[in-house]
C-alpha cells in the first residue's frame, strides 16, 4: 500500500493494472478521500485586473486594490502616481495647457482686420478650441485611471467622496486653507483633495497628533499621518 494519502498508487504499480473495487459492498463505508488543505492565497477571491497603455505602446497588466491596511492604501496612492507617469497624462496635459495659453496670447496681439491677420485670427481660435477639448479629454483621463485602479465594491465609496470634493455649491477650502466660494470641479488639486479624503478612512483620527513636523529645510514634500492598524473599509 502507498505510505501517504493521495491519488497515487504505490511504487511500481500503474493505473491500468488496478481494479476499482465497490467498498460498500464488502460490509464497510467507503474510504474518505485525501482533499489537501486550502491556502491562503486560493482561499482568497480572485483579485480584479486592468490593463493600461504605456507613453511608449507597451501594455501592463496592474492588479486592481480591493482592501487591505493603510499601509496598502498608501501604496495604491503611490502605484496610481507611478501609473500616470508611465503613461504621461499630466505630462501631456501640461503641454496641452501651455500651448492654449500662447496661442491665447497671440490671439491678443492681433488687432489689424486684413484678410490676413483675419484668416490667422480665425486659425487660432479654431486651434484653442481644439485644445481646449483635448485639454478636457486629459484631465477625464487621470481621474478615470484612478477608478479603473479601484476594485468594484471601492467605487461607490470613491464616488461619494469625488461628489463632495467637486460638486458642492457651497464651495471648498482651496491650498492654503482659503475658502473658495463655487464648484472646485475635476481638478488636479481635487484629486489630491479627494486622495486625502479618501485615505482617512483608514488613519486614525488622533494621528496628526503623533505625527513629527519635519526640520525647516526638509526636502520631504509630503508629510502622511501615521496610518493605523485598521483594516480598509469596503
Amino acid at each position: 500500500m502507498a505510505s501517504k494519502w493521495g491519488a497515487a498508487p504505490p511504487q511500481g504499480v500503474t493505473q491500468v493494472s488496478c481494479e476499482v473495487g465497490k467498498v460498500g459492498q464488502l460490509g464497510c463505508l467507503p474510504p474518505i478521500r485525501f482533499v489537501p488543505k486550502v491556502t491562503q492565497e486560493e482561499d482568497q477571491p480572485e483579485a480584479g485586473k486592468v490593463y493600461i497603455k504605456t507613453a511608449g505602446g507597451m501594455k501592463e497588466e496592474i492588479i486592481k486594490f480591493s482592501g487591505g491596511e493603510a499601509e496598502d492604501a498608501v501604496k495604491h496612492v503611490l502605484l496610481f502616481r507611478q501609473t500616470e507617469r508611465k503613461m504621461d497624462i499630466l505630462k501631456d496635459y501640461t503641454i496641452l495647457t501651455k500651448s492654449k495659453s500662447s496661442k491665447e496670447n497671440r490671439l491678443e496681439t492681433i488687432t489689424g482686420n486684413s484678410d490676413e491677420a483675419n484668416q490667422t485670427k480665425k486659425k487660432l481660435k479654431d486651434d484653442i478650441v481644439g485644445l481646449k477639448v483635448a485639454i478636457k479629454t486629459k484631465m477625464d483621463e487621470y481621474w478615470t485611471l484612478w477608478t479603473q485602479l479601484l476594485d468594484d465594491s471601492l467605487k461607490d465609496k470613491w464616488d461619494l467622496i469625488v461628489e463632495e470634493q467637486t460638486n458642492d455649491e457651497k464651495g471648498f477650502v482651496a491650498s492654503g486653507g482659503v475658502r473658495t466660494v463655487g464648484k472646485r470641479g475635476k481638478t488636479i488639486p481635487a484629486m489630491k483633495a479627494c486622495i486625502r479624503q479618501w485615505l482617512l478612512q483608514v488613519m486614525e483620527p488622533n494621528a496628526a497628533a503623533t505625527t513629527s513636523v519635519p526640520r525647516s529645510g526638509c526636502l520631504c514634500k509630503d508629510t502622511i499621518a501615521r496610518p493605523s492598524q485598521r483594516g480598509f473599509c469596503s
